[in-house]
């Protein structure tokens, strides 16, 4: 068995805690194998030898230290952001580099049994202009990922993050060639009141994983996602996340975890 989260860590614009902190409440309350960290600006050197990161040290751009980590406890990691060479690689240019990162789950062959796709969408269009939604950075991230989802590594693959987009607003292309884990376990859950921007009414079983802080009547808004390769639904167990599954997770973050539990890899 082995658990997937992903948690945005507020690095990027304030952070209610230090990393020590949300480190701390991570390792107790959610104790994932693998994880993706967006807005992080992790100090690895907390997380014990245990645990190994993918990360763009320099962050983005070179000034801002925040970015995308992908972790793994006791799963050896190989970067592969910026693509594989060989028959069973793949070739990327990232047009929001730092944004993204792409780590191989390697078995003890050094062979890929998974591949990691963390994402954090931008608040910008194509020019670089800020604008209030992610979905016109996360299409074009999309389209640069394409030669990895139509690689061998497209048929065992786990992309998660926050995509700065309510459901409404996801891509149709991600429903297309993979799954959302939060609205396939949707029966499981009652429907989340004022769920923003969903449209699916008495059948909404999102999550709220972000809480605009300042107000005394937060919105509530579903943000941060696990999509997976229909491949790997068979050994799907269960999902939890936002403020459901971690009452107190506000007092870390402005964002809440979401979590999905599968069977063992070594099965795949």
């Amino acid at each position: 068995m082995f658990r997937v989260a992903t948690w945005n860590l507020g690095h990027a614009v304030h952070s209610k805690k230090p990393f020590r902190q949300q480190w701390e409440w991570f390792e107790e309350n959610v104790t994932a194998n693998l994880v993706v960290f967006s807005e992080a600006k992790p100090d690895f050197s907390l997380c014990g030898s245990e645990w190994s990161f993918v990360f763009k040290e320099g962050g983005i751009g070179g000034r801002r230290r925040w970015g995308t980590a992908i972790g793994s406890y006791g799963l050896d990691l190989r970067d592969v952001t910026n693509g594989v060479s060989g028959r069973q690689g793949f070739k990327i240019e990232h047009r929001f580099p730092g944004y993204v990162s792409i780590a191989d789950v390697l078995d003890e062959n050094e062979l890929p049994v998974l591949t990691v796709v963390g994402i954090h969408a931008p608040l910008v269009d194509l020019s670089g202009k800020k604008i209030k939604r992610g979905d016109e950075a996360l299409g074009a991230i999309m389209e640069d990922l394409q030669d990895l989802f139509r690689s061998e590594r497209g048929e065992s693959l786990i992309i998660a993050g926050d995509l700065n987009v309510h459901p409404f607003y996801v891509p149709p292309s991600l429903y297309e060639d993979f799954v959302d884990l939060v609205e396939a376990t949707a029966e499981s859950r009652d429907p989340l009141p004022g769920c923003v921007n969903c449209g699916m009414g008495s059948e909404c079983g999102h999550l709220w994983t972000h809480r605009n802080t300042g107000g005394k009547n937060p919105t509530v808004q579903n943000l941060d996602y696990i999509f997976v390769s229909e491949s790997l639904m068979d050994d799907l167990f269960a999902v939890v996340g936002g403020d459901l599954a971690y009452p107190d997770v506000w007092d870390y973050s402005d964002h809440a975890p979401v979590v999905a539990d599968f069977g063992d890899m070594e099965s795949e």
